[in-house]
């Protein structure tokens, strides 16, 4: 769909049940977890049309993957999975694969990354629902918002500006706070427009009227969950290069340093 107006084309037909979507533009390749198969997938985004074109990310050891998010600094892919509570990591290729957050009574969904500054946050819908910080390699994890939250669904990052922007599915609700969790806004409650909000993306916010251009997932409470913008402003930050890895070792960056985690 376009940013200007309402027009649909299908980029990936014929999927089972895809639920989470990524972009790594600096390489033109999409990323979409599928629930009903279980796995990971990427393709170039010139050929998704094209099923022989389409390649396993994560083909194992995973079972219900609600969120992914691409480190397009460091070629890395991050994911969650709500019914093993865990948060992973792993090379573009599916490689050095590593699960950096596992907590009992969660259920994390969303996930989006920061890799200019080192962090990821998440939406959490366990037994304690909330919004989520940690750095790159999962230390330091932390709640930024654990009042006022249900079933907080999709979330995303407006980089530029540092504020986070999540929908709650059950408080049918559009909210905003910043990365270090201040300056809290609730920006729309609406039964009928967020019916059962799934996904949500920013681009461009700004600060004069109209307030922001954000695009909801669903519009009009109809289910179609992934959403993400393609825009070669989400690449302006500079690319790492290749993913860093060092001998049989994954290099996770956070905000002041960097760890090495040995795979598995």
């Amino acid at each position: 769909m376009t940013l200007d107006r309402s027009e649909y084309t299908s980029l990936i037909p014929h999927l089972k049940n895809a639920v989470a979507l990524d972009m790594e533009i600096a390489r033109n390749v999409v990323y979409w977890s599928d629930l009903s198969q279980k796995k990971i997938y990427s393709t170039p985004i010139d050929m998704a049309g094209n099923h022989s074109h389409h390649s396993t990310v994560i083909s194992s050891g995973i079972q219900d993957p609600d969120g992914i998010a691409v480190d397009w600094v460091h070629s890395l892919l991050y994911w969650t999975d709500s019914r093993l509570g865990t948060i992973s990591v792993a090379s573009t290729e599916g490689q050095k694969r590593k699960t950096l957050i596992k907590e009992d009574g969660a259920k994390p969904r969303a996930i989006v990354v920061d890799p200019v500054h080192g962090f990821m946050y998440w939406t959490d819908w366990g037994l304690s629902a909330k919004i989520a910080k940690s750095g790159l390699n999962g230390v330091d994890s932390f709640a930024l918002v654990k009042e006022g939250i249900q079933w907080p669904n999709g979330i995303t990052l407006d980089l530029a500006n540092q504020r986070l922007y999540w929908v709650d599915s059950k408080l049918h609700s559009l909210s905003s706070i910043d990365v270090n969790g201040r300056n809290r806004k609730t920006i729309l409650v609406n039964e009928e427009k967020l019916a059962h909000p799934f996904a949500i993306t920013v681009f461009e916010v700004r600060l004069a009227p109209p307030a922001c251009r954000v695009r909801l997932c669903p519009p009009r409470g109809q289910l179609v969950p992934p959403l993400v913008v393609w825009h070669r402003e989400r690449s302006g930050w500079a690319r790492g290069g290749e993913p860093e890895l060092v001998a049989s070792y994954l290099v996770l960056f956070t905000a002041d340093v960097f760890g090495a985690l040995a795979p598995g």
